[in-house]
């Protein structure tokens, strides 16, 4: 989307290191304003205490720059094209939400909600 846009020159990408030194980020110019916009720089040190780069079988321990590109791509996306993914995760984004259960009890929960104190105001007090 960011490269066909028209908005922007295609992404590029700058890499560094190698290994666990390993970093890239992602850079692009707005056409209109000839602003260069550099995104964050994502490394391996990152990726790992992340938990992108430890999970048994991800593409992470076998193509880390491909991934890490990837993760440069989407990272300067949300900063400078917000509008053009409205809200849409990458594969790799929607892979990395951990399940979280929620449990409460509504019991409980209402309890709170009715014992809660009521504040009363006039209505020129709002404003």
């Amino acid at each position: 989307m960011v490269n066909g846009c028209g908005r922007f020159t295609p992404l590029r990408f700058e890499i560094s290191g190698s290994g666990d030194s390993l970093a890239c980020y992602a850079v692009a110019t707005d056409i209109k304003t000839d602003q260069e916009l550099k995104g964050p720089t994502i490394t391996m040190a990152m990726a790992k205490k992340e938990g992108w780069a430890t999970k048994p079988g991800n593409k992470w321990l076998t193509m880390p720059e491909l991934m890490i590109r990837y993760r440069s791509a989407a990272f300067w996306g949300r900063l400078f094209a917000g509008d053009l993914l409205v809200g849409l995760q990458t594969q790799e984004e929607v892979i990395d939400v951990q399940t979280v259960k929620v449990s409460a009890n509504v019991d409980d929960l209402n309890a709170k909600v009715q014992s809660a104190p009521v504040i009363e105001t006039e209505p020129d007090d709002l404003f």
